[in-house]
């Protein structure tokens, strides 16, 4: 056993969202959704050193993190998770792919404002910490759940 078993491992995975927008206002709600997502997966510059709070004391040597995501399959309603589906620990978004031609691999587009009809997205994720055995029982998962 010590021989299969090399260490903790971080988990990857690839989350896959097809947005398809019906008016202009879900259009540009998707737009926005894209900039978000691409905004803070990337790396900060300029980051301020801890402790201080001065914007002047802040160096563009310095680099910073990007913002981390805490995902979560939720009911309708949005209050209870979905038994079944995996649970995911903190991740950082490591990777965004847009394909603005949908499945079909043509371009269509709505005449009004030129957006895509179809827009996927494929975003890779990596979790920032291990998973171990104590985490099931931790979390207080349900017997019957997945987990992680």
């Amino acid at each position: 056993l010590e021989l299969l078993f090399s260490g903790p491992s971080l988990r990857t995975f690839d989350l896959q969202v097809r947005l398809t927008p019906r008016s202009a206002f879900e259009s540009a709600r998707i737009r926005r959704i894209i900039r978000t997502l691409k905004q803070h997966s990337a790396v900060k510059k300029g980051a301020a050193l801890k402790g201080i709070d001065d914007p002047s004391k802040v160096s563009n040597l310095l680099l910073g993190t990007p913002d981390v995501f805490i995902l979560k399959y939720l009911r309708p309603g949005g209050k209870e998770e979905i038994k079944g589906v995996m649970k995911a620990k903190t991740c950082a978004l490591t990777s965004i792919q847009v394909d603005y031609t949908g499945e079909a691999g043509r371009w269509a587009a709505y005449s009004y404002d030129s957006q895509p009809i179809t827009t996927v997205l494929t975003l890779s994720f990596a979790e920032l910490v291990p998973i171990y055995d104590i985490d099931y029982i931790n979390n207080g998962f349900a017997q019957d759940d997945v987990g992680f």
